[in-house]
């Protein structure tokens, strides 16, 4: 994958829809890559920081904003979708439930899924809810890595550690051997990877 190519998809990415019901779906059958995560991991800044845009995505200072099923469009090539974000205690049970709810019917849908991105913090060991969403996300049965992000706020010394048990948790929670892929939406740590992972997988390279 050349920088040339990357750019010349990611930096024409552009808002598409908003999804609260299963039949608001985009129907144009582009491939859709997912985003995953607890909230507050950083998701949109990823993002932002894909698609060479400050405000793509907006951030929030407050944890838990995202509410629907966020696309997208990347160049008319593939989606982009930002999942709700997991684990915000403040948000009320009815609307934890329907958030579960729409995200389920869609990761059960029909829809083009070709990629699932988890987005977890670098610092930090997988929650029982991260673990809960892997075995969730599994039955999607698509491609799947998950992202460390903010791995900017350690030292690389302290980022192999972390790789480490990191992956030995989740091999031993799930049995799953997952590719790990350092990140920094702050930095770019990472991102010409994921571009190419992301690419490589929708043989877009």
């Amino acid at each position: 994958m050349t920088k040339a190519l990357a750019d010349s998809i990611f930096q024409k990415a552009k808002f598409s829809c908003l999804v609260t019901r299963l039949e608001d779906l985009p129907s144009d059958g582009l491939p859709q890559v997912l985003l995953a995560g607890k909230s507050n991991v950083g998701k949109s800044s990823l993002i932002n920081r894909l698609c060479r845009q400050k405000r793509l995505a907006k951030t929030a200072q407050t944890a838990g904003k995202t509410r629907h099923l966020i696309f997208f469009d990347l160049a008319s090539q593939f989606y982009l979708v930002d999942l709700p974000g997991y684990g915000f205690s403040k948000s009320s049970k009815a609307e934890q439930e329907h958030f579960s709810q729409l995200t389920d019917q869609y990761l059960h849908s029909a829809s083009p899924i070709h990629l699932i991105l988890h987005v977890l913090d670098a610092r930090h060991l997988p929650t029982k809810q991260d673990i809960a969403m892997i075995h969730w996300l599994e039955d999607v049965q698509a491609p799947y890595a998950i992202l460390l992000n903010k791995s900017d706020k350690l030292s690389r010394p302290q980022q192999a550690v972390m790789r480490q048990k990191i992956h030995r948790l989740l091999l031993d929670e799930t049995g799953i051997d997952f590719s790990l892929v350092s990140v920094s939406a702050e930095t770019g740590l990472g991102i010409p990877e994921l571009e190419s992972l992301i690419l490589d997988t929708l043989t877009l390279s």
